[in-house]
């Protein structure tokens, strides 16, 4: 085997290598986009029931204070 063979099925094998490499890189960085993707989703779910959850204790303290201003005036109007 001459020195140009040797040479060029080193370069060929270091390009091989490299493209290899930079494949496996952007493979790995899209399965992590879509991980970072779903995230992202989940956490805007939960935000969402989070507000909810808010939402209907607000709901309770409001029926809680109508009911008890209506018992208040049906006591009032009971004394009269």
């Amino acid at each position: 085997m001459g020195p140009f063979k040797l040479v060029s099925i080193i370069v060929i094998s270091v390009v091989i290598y490299k493209m290899f490499a930079i494949w496996l890189k952007t493979k790995s960085e899209s399965i992590d986009n879509q991980k970072i993707a779903e995230l992202e989703q989940k956490i805007d779910e939960l935000k969402r029931m989070n507000d909810t959850k808010s939402i209907l204790e607000r709901l309770s303290v409001l029926e809680d204070i109508v009911i008890s201003k209506e018992h208040q005036l049906e006591e009032k109007f009971r004394n009269l």
